[in-house]
């Protein structure tokens, strides 16, 4: 082979090598272009999979239920009280690719967003921004929609309270480590950490939202500070609606200041004014001597000290019956009816009805009562009609329950309460109680009480009007504590409303009145008519 053909046969040779080693090369780099691309493709899968399923089981963790706390439920169930796991929105200002389109978008769907504060938190130099805390499932899947790359979802465990303010004094509040801190939030604790377990109590919604709404408007309408109302059965000694007002949102603890947090019902102590002569008459009754036709002469006021105890407006001036005493709402014939057993024996029966102790509700928030040092001559006249012993509302509602009922069983706020009737026996005779509705009817149908008359219900009450006490004295400038408490079906004593107002003031219509026939006796009348047919009384047409 000549030398020409060895050069050409070894050009090729070397050709061929550098041919081989090329190809090589290139599939090398085509292999590991492939598997980064692969490597890319499958993290980009996993990462879409996983941030789907995420949002795809965020409507499901919703539905998580008592996750850390039991339920608080209502007489029939409802549940008014319970722990979910709520979605939080935060953005990562790092992977939201226009800050001012995202921010458009948000605050149109949550308008109390600002957009100014939003875009800045978009523009960030930070890898996390909170921008809107816990959503509710229909407010998070809107998010979901707008498809915004840069937004997630922080998952909480938080109480809610589904009504809102409507139990709120009841309910209460816990802290930030999910522990009850008022109400039966508090009082139940210890049952509650459990989420296993739940409360029940005997309040009924409907009759709860009927007297939430009639108190907020009387409160409103009579510009009052205030106000409170019960509805009672008398038969079990379950409290069916509880309402205080000003209140609160439990679902917001910034709405807890100032007296909105305040239970007047069971930790505010009050002198009731006339509504003690319910009591004073019981009192009478079962001690005294003649029965309610027995005569006490109220034409001239009574001395005590330097001060003078008369009736309103005068009263009738003339000796009156036990009757008329009730009838007329007198406050000498009501102090002459208590002197004649003594002050002695009054704050014995006080202690028997349940006035002089701290009440036994089911909640942490409870008022004792203020009583005199000791019994005397003046203080047996003044608490004969409402003045000199303050209580709650609660409390004088129990007494009341006492004196018309045989049983005497604990006000309770539960549905099932574990309790045994009181071991004093009957407070009253049958025919003294019978004897006290007689008297409750003739002062609604033609008495103070009578705006509290319903057409075709049989019922039978008692207004208050008790003046406030400021430094010790009593107000004389119509600052009053007026109140209003109702029995019905008076021929089966049933259920017991009360309600009261604080500071009402006289507004067209009531002729400059302020006392309690003239706002707390209304109310009551008005959420008589909406419950009794909800409670089963059928009105009689006779």
């Amino acid at each position: 082979m000549s030398p020409q053909h060895k050069d050409m046969r070894s050009v090729e040779n070397v050709l061929s090598t550098q041919l081989k080693q090329i190809r090589l090369r290139l599939l090398v780099l085509i292999v590991a272009f492939m598997s980064v691309f692969m490597i890319i493709q499958i993290r980009l899968v996993d990462i879409m999979m996983l941030q789907s399923d995420r949002l795809g089981n965020a409507g499901q963790t919703y539905a998580m239920e008592g996750a850390d706390r039991g339920k608080i439920l209502d007489a029939h169930g409802n549940v008014i009280a319970t722990t979910l796991i709520t979605a939080s929105l935060y953005g990562n200002p790092k992977m939201i690719l226009d800050p001012m389109d995202a921010a458009k978008k948000l605050v149109a769907t949550f308008p109390d967003l600002n957009i100014d504060v939003v875009y800045k938190k978009l523009t960030a130099e930070k890898g996390f921004v909170w921008l809107k805390r816990n959503l509710s499932p229909q407010d998070q899947q809107r998010v979901i929609e707008l498809g915004l790359p840069g937004l997630d979802f922080q998952f909480e465990k938080k109480r809610i309270y589904p009504q809102g303010n409507l139990f709120s004094h009841v309910l209460g509040v816990t802290d930030i480590d999910g522990n009850g801190t008022a109400g039966v939030e508090k009082q139940f604790d210890h049952i509650l950490k459990d989420p296993n377990k739940e409360v029940q109590l005997s309040l009924s919604l409907p009759i709860q939202h009927i007297l939430h709404n009639e108190l907020k408007q009387s409160v409103e309408k009579f510009k009052a500070k205030g106000g409170s109302g019960m509805v009672i059965s008398l038969k079990t000694g379950q409290i069916l609606g509880m309402v205080s007002a000003p209140d609160f949102d439990p679902n917001n603890p910034k709405t807890m200041g100032g007296e909105n947090a305040f239970n007047r019902n069971t930790l505010g102590v009050y002198e009731q004014g006339s509504v003690m002569k319910l009591l004073n008459t019981a009192f009478f009754l079962k001690y005294g001597k003649g029965g309610v036709h027995a005569v006490f002469d109220a034409s001239q006021p009574l001395a005590l000290g330097k001060f003078r105890i008369r009736d309103y407006r005068g009263g009738e001036r003339r000796p009156l019956t036990v009757e008329e005493i009730f009838f007329h709402s007198s406050n000498i014939g009501s102090a002459l009816m208590a002197l004649s057993i003594g002050p002695e024996k009054q704050m014995e029966f006080l202690r028997e009805v349940g006035l002089c102790d701290k009440p036994s509700i089911e909640l942490p928030e409870k008022g004792r009562p203020l009583l005199p040092s000791k019994p005397s001559r003046g203080s047996c006249m003044t608490i004969a009609f409402g003045h000199g012993l303050a209580a709650s509302p609660i409390q004088f509602m129990q007494s009341i329950t006492n004196v018309l009922t045989e049983h005497h069983l604990p006000l309770s706020l539960l549905q099932n309460p574990e309790r045994t009737p009181s071991s004093i026996g009957e407070l009253i005779a049958e025919k003294d109680r019978k004897s006290l509705c007689a008297l409750m009817l003739k002062t609604l149908e033609d008495g103070t009480a009578r705006k509290a008359k319903v057409q075709g219900y049989l019922i039978g009450g008692k207004t208050g009007t008790a003046e406030k006490v400021e430094k010790g004295r009593y107000l004389k400038d119509g600052r009053n504590l007026t109140s209003f408490f109702g029995v019905f079906p008076l021929d089966n004593p049933e259920y017991l409303v009360f309600v009261s107002l604080d500071e009402p003031q006289a507004i067209q219509g009531t002729y400059g009145f302020t006392a309690g026939g003239w706002n707390a006796a209304p109310l009551g009348g008005r959420i008589i008519t909406r419950i009794a047919p909800m409670l089963g009384v059928e009105p009689r047409f006779e």
